[in-house]
């Protein structure tokens, strides 16, 4: 299992971020690791955000009341910071592959 992030900054070029996960990953937590690590980024260098993911289940996620996973707690709290610090806004986009 591996995940990526990419980092479109303004008038520069992209930074593409892979990790190899554990084989014992979902793709769930994948695609959660990969808004995390963005909201990471924003956190770090003081930036707010767009996030373009095309899973539902993870923004329905990060918008419920009362997640139970330690995980998904750690994300969601971190995704506020960054919204308390300027705006982070994430939004359901059918992402493709570009080869």
């Amino acid at each position: 299992m591996a995940m990526s992030a990419c980092i479109f900054p303004k008038d520069e070029t992209p930074d593409i971020h892979r990790f190899k996960l554990n084989k014992t990953n979902t793709v769930f937590q994948a695609e959660l690791a990969a808004i995390d690590f963005g909201v990471r980024w924003a956190l770090e260098n003081r930036k707010s955000i767009n996030i373009h993911t095309d899973s539902r289940s993870s923004i329905e996620t990060l918008r419920s009341a009362r997640p139970r996973s330690a995980f998904v707690i750690s994300v969601k709290k971190n995704f506020y910071i960054v919204g308390d610090l300027g705006g982070t806004r994430l939004g359901q986009n059918a992402c493709r592959r570009h080869r």
